[in-house]
């Protein structure tokens, strides 16, 4: 018995076409994973970036602060609500209590800071938290 020469043309089409559909969904399907991967491990990143992120209050903190709240309400002089943000010992003491980023991050339940102006940016608060994960580094 012989099979017609289009029979196996028609096979060997039908073959090649479902190859390259696997291929290509297979490409597909990595370059998806590949992605998705790349977006979780970038916010994973995110969370982690302070352990490679060399702060000290002298080089970075101070003048954050020294702009935005110790120049001032919370100067020396002043100490509104009783914080005082002039020296590196004061700062260090109330840096560990929530409210201290809680209010510069201008979260729900926290009084924001700074009143009367905009909220820090998102480097300098990064600054900020960066110092304070690190252990608070003079």
């Amino acid at each position: 018995m012989t099979i017609p020469n289009d029979c196996c043309n028609n096979y060997l089409n039908t073959i090649t076409l479902r190859y390259h559909y696997m291929k290509t969904l297979l490409y597909s399907l990595l370059l998806t994973s590949g992605i998705a991967m790349t977006a979780c491990g970038g916010q994973k990143a995110a969370s982690n970036d302070c352990a490679s992120f060399l702060v000290s209050y002298a080089t970075d903190v101070k003048p954050i602060l020294d702009n935005s709240c110790a120049s001032t309400c919370h100067s020396a002089a002043k100490h509104a609500a009783g914080i005082d943000l002039s020296s590196y010992e004061k700062v260090k003491s109330i840096a560990g209590e929530s409210r201290f980023l809680g209010s510069i991050r201008h979260l729900a339940g926290f009084s924001a800071m700074p009143k009367k102006a905009a909220q820090l940016s998102d480097s300098s608060i990064k600054v900020v938290n960066c110092w304070i994960q690190n252990g608070m580094k003079e």
